[in-house]
């Protein structure tokens, strides 16, 4: 009996120091990360002034780096492409706990499918995946896999994915190529351009995700109980904007919540040469939209 129990604990220990040799990996999988924003934010280097969230058209829509030299605020976009409400709440939580609560928060919303399921939005595991060696990474895809969190806290294999295990340092495509300020702005023009204006500006209640809903909800209070004051930017789309997304927006945000939307006076945004697909503007009107944000908050605010 005494080998059989001896047979087990060097079996436990080689299995526990293998175990610990994976924490190679995972240091080298988050060294190899070229996107450093939520690394930054899990370091507690994301203290900004101005913070810009939401998806891929806040990420090419609004440059932080002309809000940052315009307002003399210092300003960082933490937008990603691809990603829905879920993952827009988890990078705030996530910004809350370990940064000082910027004084202004730009919401950069989509119409029309912020509270709608689309196949290409989701919670994007894949950029947490490189930084599991940080807890507050690892307790989340656990608790979105349903992983035991014990098992996950004393394993680390338990918390790796394949894709840990490409070593390789990654490198920007061209889309998603990163300004300074964390912006990802489109200079080159879409030769495949083939996007009708369509002069439709309903909005498919029916359609909404009651998940979604309740995560918008109760990410507009988390924002709001955070003390920043918070923003929700409606961006130009190659089709009119929706009056009905926008009182939707604002039903579910309620009060303490400021709102901007494009100016639809300018004609740059029926222009196909302002767009380089039907939802994201090219740099040249990404720039002019911006500018449009900063003369609301000059506007509006008490700003130095």
């Amino acid at each position: 009996m005494g080998k059989l129990y001896f047979k087990i604990f060097v079996f436990l220990t080689l299995f526990w120091l293998l175990d610990k040799a994976f924490y190679l990996v995972a240091n080298r999988s988050a060294e190899s990360e070229i996107d450093k924003r939520l690394e930054m934010i899990l370091n507690g280097n994301m203290n900004k002034d101005v913070i810009v969230a939401g998806s891929s058209r806040g990420g090419r829509d609004v440059i932080a780096s002309i809000i940052q030299d315009s307002l003399t605020l210092s300003a960082y976009n933490i937008c990603y492409p691809g990603s829905d409400v879920s993952f827009h709440s988890f990078l705030f939580e996530a910004l809350f706990k370990f940064n000082k609560v910027p004084k202004y928060t730009i919401l950069v919303v989509d119409d029309n499918q912020e509270l709608i399921p689309e196949r290409t939005v989701m919670f994007r595991k894949d950029r947490l995946y490189p930084l599991i060696k940080y807890p507050f990474v690892w307790k989340k895809l656990a608790e979105i896999d349903n992983k035991e969190k014990v098992f996950s806290q004393l394993l680390l294999l338990n918390r790796l994915n394949k894709s840990n295990f490409d070593l390789r340092t990654k490198k920007f495509t061209p889309h998603d190529s990163l300004l300074s300020c964390g912006s990802m702005p489109i200079s080159w023009y879409n030769k495949d351009w083939n996007y009708p204006f369509i002069n439709d500006d309903s909005y498919a209640f029916d359609q909404e995700s009651e998940e979604l809903v309740n995560t918008f909800k109760t990410m507009i209070q988390q924002i709001k109980g955070s003390g920043t004051k918070l923003i929700i930017v409606f961006p130009p789309n190659y089709k009119p904007h929706s009056p009905a997304f926008e009182e939707r927006i604002k039903s579910l945000c309620g009060k303490e919540v400021d709102y901007y939307v494009y100016n639809q006076n300018d004609s740059l945004y029926l222009r196909e040469d302002s767009f380089f697909d039907e939802s994201h503007l090219m740099r040249h009107s990404a720039e002019v939209f911006t500018r449009e944000i900063i003369a609301f908050m000059k506007q509006n605010y008490k700003i130095d």
